[in-house]
C-alpha cells in the first residue's frame, strides 16, 4: 500500500462511476484518491463527510458520462488529472478531453473488442475452444429442443444479458 499511496500522493486519481461501490477497491480515505458518485443513503453512509468524496445529487441516478459531464464534476477535477471509470465509451472519452483529463482506462474500441462475447470468440481464435461449447445465432433463429440452455446477448451489463432458458414460451418472448 505504501506504492500506491507514494504513486496517489504525486498524481491523483480520480474514480468516476453511478455505484460508489465500484470504487471501494481502495479504502475511500485513501489520500490521493477521489471519489464522484451518485448521492443515495448507501453512498452518503461510505462518503462519511470525508473532502475527497462528492456525491452528486440529482432527480435520476446519473450514468458515468452526466457525472462526468455535471458541473459540480467540473469544478472538483482539475484540469490533467488522472480519471478512472468502469467502462469506457467514446462518450466518456470526448468528455475527458474536452476538458482536459487524462483518461487511464483501455480505450472505448479496445474495451468493445474485449468484452463482447462475438469479438472475443473471434480474437481468442485458437483459445476459444477453452470457452464453453457455444454457438453463434441471432435470436431469431433459435429453437428450443426441450432442453434448457444458456443464452447470452453479445453486449449486456454485469450478467444481465445471461438467461437460463427453460422453455419455448421463455425463447419466443426472447424473440
Amino acid at each position: 500500500m505504501p506504492v500506491i499511496s507514494n504513486l496517489l500522493f504525486q498524481k491523483p486519481i480520480y474514480y468516476v462511476t453511478r455505484d460508489i461501490e465500484r470504487a471501494l477497491g481502495l479504502p475511500p480515505q485513501t489520500k490521493g484518491y477521489y471519489i464522484i458518485s451518485n448521492l443515495t443513503e448507501y453512498s452518503k453512509k461510505i462518503a462519511g463527510g470525508q473532502k475527497n468524496i462528492l456525491l452528486i445529487d440529482a432527480k435520476k441516478t446519473l450514468d458515468t458520462a452526466e457525472l462526468l459531464a455535471h458541473i459540480q464534476t467540473k469544478n472538483f477535477i482539475p484540469h490533467g488529472a488522472n480519471i478512472i471509470i468502469f467502462k469506457n465509451t467514446s462518450r466518456i472519452e470526448a468528455i475527458c478531453a474536452k476538458n482536459d483529463w487524462i483518461l487511464l482506462n483501455p480505450t472505448a474500441t479496445m474495451s468493445k473488442i474485449i468484452e463482447e462475447k462475438i469479438s472475443q470468440v473471434k480474437w481468442l481464435d485458437e483459445l476459444s475452444r477453452y470457452l464453453p461449447p457455444h454457438k453463434i445465432n441471432i435470436a431469431k433463429n433459435i429453437t428450443f429442443d426441450d432442453t434448457p440452455f444458456i443464452l447470452q446477448f453479445n453486449r449486456a451489463h454485469t450478467g444481465l444479458g445471461t438467461l437460463l432458458i427453460e422453455s419455448k414460451k421463455q425463447l419466443t418472448k426472447i424473440q
